[in-house]
């Protein structure tokens, strides 16, 4: 009964289940820029300007990660230098 409650609790965030794409009320419009800067300083700037994001973090752009969708999380992939090395977006 655990297994199924917590399958189903991770297909409700994989998936829309009306058919529609999920999209975030996040304007990540001039996230472009962020590539080649410290990610640091890019996790602290995106949670500064979307309070309402549940989880921004840094990590290795060659780190594996969950599939699962969630679109108050934010991942800023960086390379060994620290360095955002592709635009950050919700998911």
């Amino acid at each position: 009964p655990v297994l199924v409650v917590l399958l189903c609790a991770v297909l409700s965030e994989a998936a829309p289940t009306n058919g529609m794409k999920r999209e975030s009320s996040v304007d990540t419009s001039h996230w472009g820029d962020f590539v080649g800067r410290p990610a640091t300083e890019v996790v602290e700037q995106i949670k500064r300007e979307n309070p309402k994001l549940h989880t921004v973090v840094a990590v290795p752009q060659n780190a594996m990660v969950t599939m699962d969708f969630k679109l108050n999380r934010v991942r800023v992939f960086h390379d060994a230098s620290g360095h955002v090395v592709r635009p950050p977006k919700p998911g």
